[in-house]
């Protein structure tokens, strides 16, 4: 005959066994120590940044003009000179992006052009970041409207979308 309580007791000792070990204490384990740098190291980010903005360039001469809106929902990607994503920047309604702590080296921008506009100029800008740098790098990104014209632009900067008349006549 066996012996159902020495089964019931041996399934409960492994079973709090098992808890034991899954809930110890973290505080436990052995975890790495992070040394702080001693003062006047150089800092592990490089001294680059690279910002600007994206605008809408009504007079397609690739500056910014102060009555020239700027624009949201571009994405600017940020590239090594390896070709691997480093960082990605989306617009708000200022239109402006930034790339801090950028080591020396060559890198690439690329914008995304918002819904509705296209570039007037090249999208992808290749920039080199230098030990000498005292300054933010200046990027800017001019985009035209795909439809309408200037008069167009000021009085609605976004395109509206209006639905087809639609006929209602009886037979």
């Amino acid at each position: 005959m066996v012996n159902h309580n020495h089964r019931y007791i041996a399934g409960l000792v492994l079973a709090i066994s098992l808890l034991t070990m899954l809930f110890t204490p973290l505080a436990l384990a052995e975890r790495p120590t992070i040394e702080p740098l001693p003062q006047g190291s150089p800092s592990p980010m490089g001294p680059g940044i690279v910002e600007g903005i994206v605008y809408q360039d009504w007079d397609q001469d690739g500056e910014h003009d102060p009555e020239e809106p700027t624009l949201a929902g571009a994405m600017i990607y940020l590239y090594n000179e390896y070709g691997f994503e480093l960082g990605r920047f989306g617009t708000g309604r200022d239109g402006f992006y930034t790339f801090v702590g950028l080591k020396p080296g060559v890198y690439t921008l690329i914008e995304e052009d918002p819904f509705g506009y296209s570039s007037r100029e090249e999208n992808q800008i290749t920039i080199t970041v230098t030990t000498e740098i005292s300054e933010a790098i200046e990027v800017n990104f001019g985009d035209i409207l795909l439809l309408g014209t200037k008069q167009d632009q000021e009085q609605d900067p976004l395109p509206t979308f209006l639905p087809a008349p639609v006929s209602w006549a009886r037979r």
